[in-house]
């Protein structure tokens, strides 16, 4: 089976693909799609004055990532950077496991999705 999806079904499909593909009934082979965050390292989403080291940089990284993760995140966890593990599980952390064929598009002018944010996928 392929995957894909768009923006937060991206991410979703590349999630599925990394960490459940290869133990599915119908095995994943290959995954695509465009613009999925594929990273919440609050240093690749500086577009949105995140990762500045400010009181008011942690409230908005915590604001946009506990959206993102589904998971309740402070600015404190920003600040010691335990927020991590809850994150992990967005996709470019799960490559390595099932480093399956994987085709993406990412503009490197994106307002929305930093284009910084999918080079850890890139290198992943």
């Amino acid at each position: 089976m392929a995957v894909a999806g768009g923006s937060a079904g991206h991410t979703l499909a590349m999630i599925y693909a990394y960490r459940d593909g290869k133990d599915a009934d119908v095995p994943v082979v290959m995954t695509y799609g465009d613009v999925g965050p594929s990273s919440f390292h609050v240093e690749d989403w500086s577009i949105f004055g995140i990762g500045r080291n400010t009181d008011e940089s942690r409230k908005a990284g915590a604001a946009l990532f506990t959206v993102m993760s589904g998971q309740m995140i402070t600015p404190e966890e920003i600040q010691n950077q335990s927020y991590l593990q809850k994150v992990k599980a967005i996709a470019a952390e799960w490559v390595k496991n099932n480093p399956i064929p994987t085709v993406v598009a990412y503009g490197a002018h994106d307002r929305v999705q930093p284009f910084a944010a999918s080079k850890r996928l890139e290198k992943a």
